[in-house]
């Protein structure tokens, strides 16, 4: 499990269970450039976090966007309420 919060109402595991980021951006990167549309999730939740990567909005909305383009009702949800 892996949730962060930062102002959208989604919460960070890796605070109480000392997540190691940096694995996780290695793990999601190339699963999300498959077409794992959880993995696209959690690349925008660091993105727009800014956990291991540089906070930045535009690149999360592009994660939320593509796993919404490939259905996916969280990867919408996320998107409709990204600040």
């Amino acid at each position: 499990i892996f949730f962060t919060r930062c102002g959208n109402g989604t919460y960070s595991s890796g605070d109480l269970f000392g997540i190691d980021y940096q694995q996780a951006f290695e793990y999601f990167s190339p699963a999300a450039a498959m077409g794992h549309t959880q993995a696209m999730i959690y690349l925008g939740f660091m993105y727009q976090c800014g956990d291991y990567v540089q906070k930045n909005i535009p690149m999360a909305r592009e994660w939320y966007q593509k796993g919404a383009d490939l259905g996916d009702k969280a990867a919408a949800h996320y998107l409709l309420n990204l600040k």
